[in-house]
């Protein structure tokens, strides 16, 4: 099992390497999409009810800013963090999630 594991993963790898940058960053873009449902979803479950507050506490512990401070600091008025990040800023943000 631990063999075929490994094959899959490697074979996602070099898959993933041959893919370009706009299609990693789309690629990335999905898994955050996914893994925060998850995550709001388990918080959820724990009692979270202001998610608001709740991401922001994510961003802060990635960015050291709030939600407001990187969308001003970026310039990207109100559009999602994430829509605006490139794919090595999605992959920080995708660990900072799961």
């Amino acid at each position: 099992m631990a063999q075929t594991y490994f094959a899959v993963q490697t074979r996602k790898q070099e898959i993933f390497q041959q893919l370009s940058q706009d299609q990693k960053r789309l690629f990335i873009r999905g898994e955050v999409t996914i893994h925060n449902k998850k995550l709001f979803d388990t918080a959820k479950k724990a009692g979270v009810s202001n998610f608001g507050r709740f991401n922001n506490y994510g961003y802060l512990g990635l960015y050291e800013l709030t939600a407001s401070e990187i969308r001003k600091k970026k310039k990207i008025g109100k559009d999602d963090i994430l829509d605006r990040a490139g794919s090595t800023e999605l992959a920080a943000n995708l660990f900072r999630i799961t």
